[in-house]
């Protein structure tokens, strides 16, 4: 069982991190999410095409991996 000092340091962890995702929210701060992949089929990490799948790629997973590409390059540049 915590003992009551554990429980106020978890306690004022939490209410730190909550502190700052509200800053980052009021300031406008947005996460750019990455754009869905055909390994994922678009919905979450499981499901999909996943590793080493043989059937070809429909058009539609073409356009997925084009995408990723994009923002991956896209994000490589404002890298630097």
């Amino acid at each position: 069982m915590r003992s009551f000092v554990q429980f106020l340091e978890d306690n004022k962890a939490a209410l730190k991190r909550a502190l700052a995702m509200q800053k980052f929210k009021r300031g406008g701060g947005k996460v750019e999410k990455q754009p869905p992949s055909p390994a994922t089929g678009g919905r979450g990490s499981y499901g999909g095409r996943g590793k080493g799948a043989l059937k070809p790629m429909s058009k539609e997973d073409e356009k997925m991996t084009k995408d990723i590409q994009n923002y991956r390059k896209k994000k490589r540049k404002a890298k630097k």
